[in-house]
This record gives C-alpha cells, sequence and structure tokens, in this order.
C-alpha cells in the first residue's frame, strides 16, 4: 500500500440546501445566484484545508472504592472553528465572498468534500457537511511581490468517510490574483474616494459575523449524534483594518490626536495580471454619475456581468458592466467613484472591488525605522450599529478568463 502524496489531495465545495442535505455536486452552476447546488473545485494553499471537528469524551466524577474514572459520556462535537486558505483566483471571486453572507439572519450551507488517492485503502475522502462560513481574512502586502490570499473561517455539522473513485479535478484555469494588482484608497471620510494611496504597503483586512453554535443533540445517525442542530449571529458583526504606511505625510503620525476623532473609510481594487479584456481608451466619465456609457475601440473579451477596473495609474473605479454593444463598442457602468474628462484611462475586466465606509482609529501605531526608511501601522475597526444594515460591500464576479 502506497503513502498518501500532498499533490494528490483536491477540494470542492458547493452549496446545500439545508443542514443536512448533501451538496449533489451534479451540473455546476458557476453564474447562477440562485442555485442552490453551484459549486467549485478549489486549488487550495498547502495545508490549507483544517477541519478537525472536535468529538470529548466527559469524565463522570464518582465515588466507586478505587482511585480512577469509572464512567464517561460524550461531549458535544465539532464545536471547534476550522479554515479554509487559498490564493485568491478570478474564477471563484465572488463564490467566495458570497461564502459568509447572511441570508435572513442565518448562513447558508456548505459541503466540502476533500478527496485522495484510492491506492491508500479503502477510503478516499472525507466530507464535511452543513459548514456555515463566519466571514473571511485577506493579506494585501504591496512590499512583497507574491499572490493575494484568503482565509474564511467555518464550523461544520458532521463529517463522513468518502469511499469510491474520487471525481474528476479541473483546477482553476488562471492565475490567481497578485499584490501587483492591488490598488488602496484610504482616506479620512472628509475626504471622498479618488485614488489609490501608494503609501499604503499592506493591509490586512478581516471580517466576522461572530458565529457561535449550539443545541447539540442526540441522534440514532453516528455522523448527527451530539452535534450542533442551529448557529447563531453576534448582535453586531465587526469589520477590520491593519494598515502600514510609509511616512510621506505627518497627517499619519497625528490621526490619533484628532478632536473629535475622525473616521475613515477604505476602498481596495483588485486587478488581474492577465485580463480578456484589456483597453486605453480617452473617456470622459462623471464621478458618481450612475450609470454611464464607455466607448473603446473593442469589447471583445467583455461580457455583461463583468467587473472592469478604470484607472489612469492613481485614480481608479470599479464598476459593473451592462449592456455591451459589439456593433458600436460601447459598454456601460454602474456607477464611478472619479471623474475623467477627456482623458486616457486602461479598462481591465476581472477586477474586485472592497469598500469600508466607517471606520475607526481603534489601534494607534507607533513608528518603526527600519530598512532607511519609517512606517507606521494603525489599526482600524467597525462594528455595526443600530440602523446600519451593512459594514462593507464589494464587486465580484466568477471570471475563468475566457
Amino acid at each position: 500500500m502506497s503513502i498518501l502524496q500532498g499533490y494528490k489531495l483536491r477540494l470542492r465545495i458547493g452549496r446545500q440546501t439545508d443542514r443536512t442535505t448533501v451538496c449533489s455536486f451534479a451540473g455546476p452552476d458557476y453564474e447562477s445566484d440562485s442555485a442552490a447546488e453551484r459549486w467549485f473545485d478549489l486549488a487550495i494553499s498547502e495545508d490549507g484545508f483544517q477541519a478537525t471537528g472536535d468529538n470529548p469524551t466527559i469524565p463522570v466524577p464518582t465515588q466507586h472504592g478505587v482511585r480512577g474514572t469509572a464512567y464517561s459520556v460524550g461531549g458535544d462535537r465539532n464545536t471547534q472553528q476550522g479554515s479554509l486558505n487559498m490564493p485568491f483566483f478570478p474564477e471563484c471571486a465572488k463564490f467566495l465572498l458570497d461564502l459568509p453572507q447572511v441570508v435572513g439572519d442565518q448562513k447558508e450551507y456548505y459541503t466540502i468534500q476533500e478527496w485522495h488517492d484510492s491506492s491508500i485503502g479503502t477510503g478516499t475522502g472525507a466530507e464535511y457537511i452543513g459548514c456555515v462560513f463566519d466571514g473571511f481574512n485577506m493579506t494585501l502586502n504591496r512590499g512583497a511581490s507574491g499572490v493575494v490570499p484568503i482565509s474564511l473561517p467555518f464550523f461544520f455539522n458532521q463529517d463522513k468517510e468518502l469511499t469510491g473513485s474520487a471525481p474528476s479535478f479541473t483546477r482553476p484555469p488562471a492565475d490567481p490574483y497578485s499584490s501587483r494588482g492591488v490598488l488602496i484608497d484610504l482616506v479620512k471620510t472628509t475626504s471622498a474616494f479618488d485614488a489609490d494611496n501608494a503609501d499604503v504597503e499592506s493591509a490586512d483586512i478581516s471580517v466576522s459575523d461572530g458565529v457561535s453554535v449550539g443545541d447539540h443533540r442526540g441522534s440514532p445517525t453516528e455522523s448527527l449524534d451530539g452535534v450542533w442542530t442551529t448557529h447563531t449571529l453576534a448582535t453586531a458583526p465587526t469589520v477590520g483594518v491593519n494598515s502600514t504606511l510609509v511616512v510621506r505625510d505627518s497627517d499619519y503620525l497625528d490621526w490619533h490626536r484628532g478632536s473629535p476623532k475622525p473616521d475613515f473609510m477604505v476602498r481596495v481594487g483588485l486587478t488581474y495580471q492577465n485580463p480578456t479584456f484589456k483597453q486605453t481608451a480617452t473617456v470622459t466619465i462623471t464621478d458618481g454619475g450612475g450609470s454611464q456609457t464607455i466607448t473603446v475601440s473593442d469589447v471583445s473579451g467583455l461580457a455583461d456581468g463583468d467587473i472592469v477596473m478604470i484607472t489612469d495609474g492613481s485614480k481608479f473605479t470599479v464598476a459593473t458592466v451592462s449592456n455591451v454593444d459589439a456593433p458600436s463598442d460601447t459598454f456601460d457602468i454602474d456607477d464611478s467613484d472619479c471623474a475623467w474628462t477627456a482623458e486616457s484611462v486602461t479598462i481591465t475586466n476581472a477586477a474586485i472591488e472592497l469598500r469600508m465606509l466607517r471606520l475607526d482609529l481603534s489601534a494607534p501605531g507607533t513608528k518603526t525605522a527600519g530598512g532607511g526608511r519609517a512606517t507606521i501601522s494603525h489599526g482600524f475597526s467597525a462594528e455595526l450599529v443600530a440602523g446600519e444594515t451593512e459594514l462593507y460591500t464589494y464587486k465580484a464576479a466568477n471570471d475563468d478568463n475566457t
């Protein structure tokens, strides 16, 4: 019998209709938001899938004539949080950002299957059923070349051994997002979104709904015996941004001294290094002007629903495309954060935007002098207040780069 080689592991994830009904993984519909069985094959980081659910034994203290425990019972199962860590791929960008979304005060359920090689025995993998995702963490490090990673914490409800032949696996066809394609617009709320702040060297973004699981019950079905039956959300979800800035502006050193204490907001744009649509065009676009029509030399490679980045190298906006018209080489965007008047811009598809409109400077940093320059790290955070419906928004599409 051979050993399990690391490269043999592969993982897929699909949406379930309820907590216990496993995703059928049949006929994937990557583009439809309403498809209950939508699923993806994922290329994860090495050791990027951690699901170590607990199955404790609780000793029963009794006096029974000798030293030692005589009796025990089973405890609550699968209360520990797992994590899914991977490079951020354009093919499943919207799918991944949708995983933690709340629908009717509840999370949606997912099945995760991890398959391996049948040559090591009768078992060929493990199936994790009824997974709920709490949020996500994203690392944007422009000070070092590399990929943009995303991490998604989750709870699973039950797990089973998989047997039989592993299904075919189709890895994401396009490379992941790169740190070279990151734009970060971090401003005080007295300003408006406009341009990339080149001083922001890195930003770690975290989102959490504070998911907890409970109401554990017995069951004659082994995989359901002692597992949780309900999940709940914290009263107020939270977001956080930890950023490091190169000190080119003394204002960065004074942010914590503001009175009244200033609020901040951040807008992050990701561009893809090998888009199917990339055009340089001279355009006039109105800031905040709602739906607008853009004319280019050729719309080949662009489609309705694409997310585009429009930038002059500093100012940028991320918009959703509609009404692509090949005869006239025009398309519409839903909105813009910047204004251009007969100016040259570059437009690429397979882009992503994430924005947080209200952040508090919760952890002012101190200067660090290293590498011949000074940097300062600041921590920002926010939690939902009464009357708000969301702490962040995003624009993303699933793009297989075809």
